[in-house]
């Protein structure tokens, strides 16, 4: 390389880590705030785990932004009344607002269970409250609800950014690293990764966007309907349009006068340059489709940090995987891979720095980091980015293909994985890591005496308001008289209560509000018929107080300014690497004479 090419190769890298290091610092300087793949429950009205004086009449749920008003489902969880669908709308003033009127409730606890759908890209959004009613009621939380795994919308991210990193590192290839343009092996070989990057990247948004329309369970036709109307499916011609300018970059022979250069003297030609903005434009048309962009809200630093992002991972697997391809068996191998060494060096280091940035927005505490799905997938993706890393620079100076070839393995099997199961996971916020209570069995108790058996089941069986269910039949036929009523005695610490039930046709019967302390209750069945002895009968039932549970790790120690130090720390690494390219490229000053 030439003296004047190298001195303007450095001068651009110069000019490019200056612009990220300033997009990350700006971005880290700028506040928290949680860009995730789903909507999130802001408040709920009925506040959860609360205790009421009186019943409410409607349930508001306000979530992070405008969900869809033809996927609303809303159900009663609560024993003491029908589990059957509520009816939900949006409020017309705030399409982010549910309202659900109430039926009439008694005293009790009280659990209603809501699904809905985000505008955005309807992802699905589960979420409980419960409440109490009573002065002698006990209001429970509930327990968090996370959002099912979408294994098709993760495969179908997983091959846009594959796709992506084959179109970034053909697209490098062509325009700086390739040693023999001529060869017709390595022209055809690329060619073929061009259409494999192109196919893959339009399959992986066509399959998002198919996966979406599958997961709604509506039929094909209809989940295709309402998907259209999602920015994903708004922003796809762009995208195709974007992926058509990287097309004459990565074919050589398609159009020759793209070859002239973009102004005399240089070295950049139209067919490179049109490359460069296509790439761009895919990372930053998949960046800026957050949920944020739905409000007007998108944050242009943490859009630029997901855009280095995606360039960055391009960068460094891209190159990885089209040199073992491009130059297998050409004998060039080691060659090659010291030519694209700096670059996907630099392209780890701003992957991983922008990475850190991003992780910051989303997983805020120790305790997100470690006790939920999006902060457990963030935590391996880590380590196993620390592992591509070792490998990388194992084979830095060596240039072993083996072990390029088992970095790259890492990083398309496991990083990239992990970073569109991330893409598809439920935030890592606060709320979504609450203690969840152990699961509670509600047992039955039987008694018999003769021929009458009595089944009791209390529900939801934890201390306080509870219904008693109850089954009492007759065994022998054909029976001696018709059951009339039946006194159902429960004797506890603060006295004995009394109801008296008529068991249906089938001999079921319900005992509502019976207070119940936490542990074991008796019951007192005098059960009457006609012409008929009364025949007494008593069981035993249990409640129990819902259990919490805790993860290991339970501290909530904040780290968004390490998360924030890594990334800048990270990105600070760019600066030896270009003053030893630039040491590199500077030939040396001849000899005095």
């Amino acid at each position: 390389m030439s003296a004047a090419v190298g001195s303007a190769v450095v001068g651009v890298a110069r000019r490019t880590s200056r612009v990220l290091l300033a997009v990350l610092a700006i971005a880290a300087m700028l506040p928290a705030s949680s860009v995730s793949a789903h909507a999130t429950i802001l408040e709920s009205s009925p506040a959860d785990g609360t205790l009421l004086t009186e019943a409410p009449d409607t349930l508001t749920v306000r979530f992070s932004e405008p969900i869809r008003s033809d996927f609303i489902d809303v159900r009663f969880l609560s024993t003491s009344l029908d589990t059957a669908p509520l009816m939900g709308s949006l409020d017309p003033n705030d399409p982010s607002v549910l309202i659900v009127p109430l039926p009439p409730m008694g005293d009790g606890l009280h659990q209603i269970a809501f699904q809905v759908r985000d505008r955005e890209d309807l992802h699905e959004v589960r979420g409980r409250t419960s409440f109490a009613v009573g002065k002698n009621a006990v209001a429970i939380p509930s327990a968090p609800s996370n959002p099912a795994a979408q294994p098709f919308e993760t495969t179908a991210r997983w091959m846009f950014a594959i796709g992506l990193a084959l179109l970034v590192g053909v697209v490098v290839t062509r325009t700086r690293h390739l040693t023999d343009v001529a060869d017709e092996v390595t022209n055809r070989r690329l060619v073929g990764l061009t259409w494999l990057g192109g196919a893959t990247v339009v399959l992986g948004r066509l399959g998002v966007l198919l996966a979406r329309a599958l997961d709604l369970g509506v039929g094909l036709g209809d989940g295709v309907s309402a998907v259209l109307k999602t920015s994903d499916a708004v922003r796809l011609p762009i995208t195709l349009a974007a992926l058509a300018c990287t097309l004459p970059a990565c074919l050589p022979k398609l159009v020759p006068s793209l070859d002239a250069t973009v102004r005399d003297g240089g070295k950049l030609t139209i067919r490179a340059l049109l490359g460069w903005v296509g790439i761009v434009w895919l990372a930053v048309i998949t960046a800026w489709g957050d949920h944020a962009a739905l409000l007007g809200a998108v944050e242009p630093a943490v859009a630029l940090a997901k855009t280095a992002h995606f360039i960055g991972l391009g960068l460094w697997i891209g190159l990885l995987v089209v040199t073992l391809v491009v130059q297998r068996g050409t004998g060039r191998m080691s060659r090659a891979f010291a030519d694209i060494s700096d670059t996907a060096m630099a392209g780890a280091i701003v992957a991983v720095s922008s990475g850190l940035l991003l992780g910051s927005r989303m997983v805020v505490s120790l305790t997100g980091m470690f006790a939920t799905v999006f902060g457990q997938l963030l935590s391996v993706k880590v380590a196993l980015v620390a592992v591509a890393v070792v490998l990388g620079l194992a084979h830095r100076k060596g240039h072993r293909p083996r072990i390029a070839a088992a970095e790259a393995g890492v990083l398309i099997l496991g990083v990239v994985v992990l970073g569109a199961a991330m893409a598809t996971a439920g935030p890592a916020t606060d709320d979504a890591y609450r203690a969840a209570p152990t699961e509670i069995q509600v047992k039955s108790a039987t008694a018999e005496l003769g021929d009458i058996i009595v089944r009791a089941q209390p529900i939801p069986a934890v201390p306080g308001a509870n219904d008693l269910d109850l089954l009492i039949v007759q065994t022998r036929r054909p029976v001696l008289a018709p059951i009339t009523t039946v006194l159902v005695t429960a004797h506890t610490a603060s006295g004995a209560q009394e109801w008296t039930v008529v068991p249906d046709e089938r001999g079921g019967a319900v005992v509502s509000g019976a207070n119940l302390p936490d542990g074991p209750t008796t019951f007192a069945f005098a059960v009457s018929r006609e012409d008929v002895p009364v025949e007494n009968l008593s069981l035993t039932v249990s409640t129990r107080t819902p259990r919490y549970f805790h993860p290991e790790i339970v501290s909530s120690a904040r780290l968004v300014w390490v998360l924030r130090i890594g990334a800048v720390l990270a990105a600070l690494l760019l600066v030896p690497l270009i003053l030893g390219h630039r040491r590199r490229s500077t030939p040396p000053s001849a000899p005095p004479r």
